[in-house]
This record gives structure tokens, C-alpha cells and sequence, in this order.
């Protein structure tokens, strides 16, 4: 396993404290793929990514072939969709997804060979499990066929994906509530949007009830949600050309600052980059 980035006291765990080892491989319209372990069992949050780039970034981390246990799939637009065959048929892992994307990928013209012997049919709002994690899905709205953040909880605590929002539902600020780690999307900036170039019915897409939310809603929400069990948030899913990654993070944490929360006190506020693996995380509740 890769070095654990430093966070100093707040992520200086010892190795027998329960905790989630976490990595974004890429984040973003160009791709979304993440990793995350518990103990010697390992995630894969989405697949929108090149199969070649995953297996050298699961190079750099060290982790060995058998350890992977399953792909979790939140929809099927295909930067979350764009490996999930060749990495299931490579690491002979099950995708967990709705039965809706099921349908989708057993059809998908981008996808080669019958991958439905790979395909776990998953209901939203049930629990199953993982080795030692417990995974449950749950609706989020988005234009695609379904949309579904997922919520694992270990003795590590609860780790929360929840990307591609239109708008924020009481579901997912349940969410919100109950996450010890968070992945919350921050797409765009209001003004950048606005004034940028996209075209008028892009514009209104993106902004729509099953679009995104800007920096402004997520900082929002992440506010008037943030309880003392939330230690780790990272944003995700940001707009390379209505997006800063700086502005995300400056919005966030000076709306939790009106709100006395410190990003260096009470939390760790992270950002995951489009084009680029972030640091591994170790994360644990206490």
C-alpha cells in the first residue's frame, strides 16, 4: 500500500484503529473513479475512466488483484459506465447497480461481450453486504435512467457518495447527517456559468431540477447539515470550464466560517481533482 498522506493529529491513525483508506482516481464530466478499502476488501466507486489508467493507478497503490470485492455503479452516463466491463470481467468482481443501469449495460453499444453474468441487480434503500461493509443505495435526482448516492458503513464509520445532484432532496441531506466522510458534488459557479459560453439550453440543463448544484447550493447544504460527526468532506465533480477548483473550496469553507465550523479545526475540506489521482486518504471516526 502507497504512503498515507499526513493530515496530522485529526487522520494520525494507528494501523488497528478501524479505518477506510479512500483515492480518486479522476472526478469530473472526463471521468469519475474512485477507490475505497476497509481492511483488505476494496471498492470501486464508479468507472469512468480508460481500463489502462486504472490498472496503473491500482499499480501505485499496491493493491493486489483479489482484494477487489465489487463495482458500485450511481448511473449510467458514461463517465461513470466507461470501464465498468473491462474492470469487472479483469478483477472478476460483481457491478452492484440499480436494475435499471442493469438493463442499460447489458445493451450499451460502448460495451463489448455479455457482461450480464457480472451484473448484481441492487433496490435502493436495502442494505447488503460487503465483507464488512454495509452498502445501501438511494435515489438522486439527475437526468439519467436512475440516479443513486451510496451510504458504506463499517466500524471505520460512514462514508457517503453523493454526486450528479440536480437538487437536494431530504434524502440526501439524511444523508448528510448521518456520513462521518462525505464525496459531495460542487459543479459549477453561478457566475461563471451564467456568463460563460455554453449554450442557453446547457446552461438550463445544467441548472435544472436534475442537473447539478453550483458551489453555492453545496456550501449551502454542507452548512446547515454539518454535525460534530462529519470529519471529512471532499468535492467532487467539478466543471472544468464553469468551475475553479480554488472558488469550490473558498465558497465552502467561507460559508462554514460564517457558521463557526474551521476547515483545519472541526473537519477536513478536500477537493478531488478532474485529471488527477488525489492523495490516499485514511480515514476513521473517533
Amino acid at each position: 500500500m502507497a504512503n498515507d498522506t499526513d493530515f496530522g493529529p485529526l487522520f494520525a491513525v494507528d494501523d488497528d484503529t478501524p479505518h477506510y483508506h479512500f483515492r480518486s482516481l479522476t472526478s469530473g464530466s472526463c471521468g469519475n473513479c474512485s477507490i475505497l478499502g476497509y481492511k483488505d476488501d476494496y471498492l470501486i466507486l464508479d468507472a469512468g475512466l480508460g481500463i489502462r489508467l486504472f490498472q496503473r493507478e491500482v499499480k501505485r497503490l499496491g493493491i493486489q488483484d483479489q482484494h477487489f470485492k465489487g463495482l458500485l455503479i450511481t448511473h449510467n452516463h458514461a463517465d461513470h459506465i466507461r470501464a465498468a466491463a473491462p474492470i469487472a470481467q479483469k478483477y472478476c468482481i460483481p457491478i452492484y447497480t440499480t436494475p435499471e443501469v442493469c438493463q442499460t449495460l447489458r445493451y450499451n453499444r460502448r460495451i463489448s461481450g455479455d457482461i450480464t453474468a457480472y451484473l448484481r441487480p441492487i433496490e435502493v434503500e436495502m442494505t447488503f453486504n460487503i465483507g464488512e461493509m454495509r452498502v445501501k443505495a438511494f435515489d438522486v435526482p439527475h437526468d439519467a435512467i436512475r440516479n443513486v448516492g451510496f451510504t458504506i458503513t463499517s466500524p471505520a464509520g460512514v462514508f457517503s457518495l453523493i454526486t450528479d445532484i440536480g437538487s437536494v432532496t431530504s434524502r440526501i441531506t439524511e444523508a448528510i447527517r448521518d456520513s462521518n466522510f462525505l464525496i459531495f458534488e460542487s459543479n459549477y459557479d453561478e457566475q461563471m456559468l451564467q456568463t460563460g459560453a455554453y449554450p442557453l439550453h446547457l446552461k438550463k440543463r445544467i441548472t435544472g431540477e436534475k442537473g447539478h448544484i453550483s458551489n453555492q447550493v453545496s456550501a449551502e447544504t454542507i452548512a446547515e447539515n454539518y454535525h460534530s460527526g462529519l470529519k471529512f468532506i471532499a468535492l467532487c465533480h467539478l466543471s472544468g470550464e464553469n468551475n475553479i477548483p480554488a472558488l469550490a473550496l473558498k465558497t465552502v469553507s467561507d460559508r462554514l466560517l460564517r457558521s463557526e465550523i474551521s476547515c483545519y479545526e472541526d473537519l477536513k475540506l478536500a477537493l478531488l481533482k478532474r485529471r488527477e489521482p488525489s492523495p490516499l486518504f485514511k480515514l476513521r471516526n473517533f
